[in-house]
């Protein structure tokens, strides 16, 4: 992101946070040698609860890059850059589907996922919000904490519905982990074998 936008005050993990390499040797050492959390990792809650936590920190990471593109990037033909935060805030949100550079769109080639498809929503409404609003209407007060909130109950409603909907909506479906992603993937799928078809 970084030579996207051209900031060059910014030192890539794990040279800006000092805790960075001690959780990453924790983490590794106890999934290494305590096998019994894994177990309780695998419990249906507590899954939920991981993923829950990992959506606030990907929509954490997603708005930070999109307001490093707005500082950064200069405005054009609006009054403030649309499509650079955009485009910045969506690959931050997709957990690395573009890197290494070498694999190309491979990441879109079936269709967009979920991951790019909820992270590119969630910075429509961020910037839209807090960046572009305020501009046209000056009366309007959403103010940058209550919008980041509103993008991360989103993402976190999204991944509850899942739960619920894959735990309780399906019983002859249990223990078969249907994602949001694979859901949408085949959606687009479809799609486009239609497309194809006529």
């Amino acid at each position: 992101m970084p030579l996207l936008v051209g900031h060059n005050d910014y030192y890539p993990f794990p040279l800006k946070d000092e805790f960075a390499v001690p959780i990453l040797i924790l983490a590794y050492s106890s999934n290494r040698w305590l096998p019994f959390l894994r177990k309780v990792i695998s419990i249906p809650l507590i899954q939920l609860v991981l993923i829950l936590a990992f959506e606030c920190a990907r929509c954490f990471m997603a708005l930070n890059w999109l307001k490093v593109a707005v500082e950064t990037i200069p405005a054009s033909r609006f009054k403030v850059p649309v499509v650079g935060p955009l485009i910045c805030g969506t690959i931050g949100s997709c957990g690395g589907a573009f890197l290494p550079f070498e694999k190309g769109l491979k990441a879109i080639e079936d269709g967009v996922t979920y991951w790019i498809l909820s992270g590119f929503t969630v910075m429509w409404l961020y910037l839209g919000t807090v960046h572009v609003a305020p501009i046209y209407h000056p009366t309007y007060t959403l103010t940058d904490t209550q919008a980041h909130g509103v993008c991360v109950l989103l993402l976190m409603f999204v991944q509850v519905l899942s739960f619920v909907y894959e735990s309780i909506g399906n019983h002859h479906m249990r223990g078969v982990r249907k994602t949001w992603q694979s859901k949408l993937n085949r959606w687009v799928k479809g799609t486009r074998h239609k497309r194809k078809g006529d």
